[in-house]
């Protein structure tokens, strides 16, 4: 069965990611969208993600081989 990586990210990404809370992942990806100039409908993607922090993607590019900042 193929299995396909996710590419938007989720508040829950977020927070595991950073090591915030709910509230504060919701206002940095509003952070991110706006930076991108996107509309609240718009996802944002991992690689927005990563280049918005200025961090290298996972060496798969699967979001999931990244660990929680802690």
């Amino acid at each position: 069965m193929l299995k396909l990586n996710r590419i938007f990210v989720t508040t829950k990404d977020v927070m595991t990611l950073t090591g915030t809370g709910e509230a504060t992942s919701r206002k940095l990806i509003k952070k991110i969208r706006n930076h991108y100039q996107k509309e609240a409908h718009h996802a944002i993607t991992f690689d927005e993600f990563y280049r918005y922090h200025g961090i290298p993607k996972p060496p798969t590019g699967n979001p999931d081989n990244f660990k929680p900042i802690r």
